[in-house]
């Protein structure tokens, strides 16, 4: 991890010059402040990208569902906007997929359906968690839900979950 430099005001006069030490330690400083560095200025939630619905995949889940069993997990948002919810299933059978948003605590049902292939524009903010259901009875099915930008990074607030993200353009 690299450490943090507290500016020298001396070296950052008007008048004083740029000297190569100096640059390097801005270089420094802004890889210990992207890493958490102690003493370091912190990002805030504001600098992350906001997220518009697209078809650039950014989480996917796909997971066999034996009759009569279900699939409930949850996904944790960081990053304000509309993010697309699209699932599937492979077998025709009678599957249901319930997607429920919890904002500060609160409930609110978003889909509810036993289409084959669900989808919807969701609005979230940070700290938004989507709780994702999948049914079904009769014959076993695979399920996929997807959450599609628009090209954007998604940034998962519960990032220990057995659920990711995938597909994003930062290291």
């Amino acid at each position: 991890m690299a450490s943090w430099v507290d500016p020298i005001d001396t070296e950052t006069d008007p008048d004083a010059p740029l000297k190569s030490e100096l640059a390097k330690r801005w270089d420094n400083n802004v890889i210990a402040a992207l890493e958490g560095a102690p003493g370091a200025q912190r990002l805030a939630l504001g600098a992350i990208e906001d997220i518009t619905a697209g078809v650039s995949v950014r989480h996917s889940y796909t997971k066999l569902i034996t009759s009569g069993a279900g699939l409930s997990y949850e996904f944790g948002f960081l990053q304000s906007g509309i993010i697309r919810f699209l699932g599937s299933r492979t077998v025709a059978t009678t599957t249901s997929c319930v997607v429920t948003r919890y904002r500060n605590g609160v409930a609110t049902s978003i889909l509810s359906t036993g289409i084959a292939a669900p989808t919807a524009d969701i609005d979230v903010l940070p700290f938004d968690i989507l709780l994702i259901a999948w049914t079904t009875s009769g014959i076993d099915t695979t399920v996929t839900t997807n959450l599609q930008t628009n090209g954007e990074n998604l940034w998962c607030a519960n990032p220990t979950s057995t659920v990711g993200v995938t597909g994003n353009t930062f290291a």
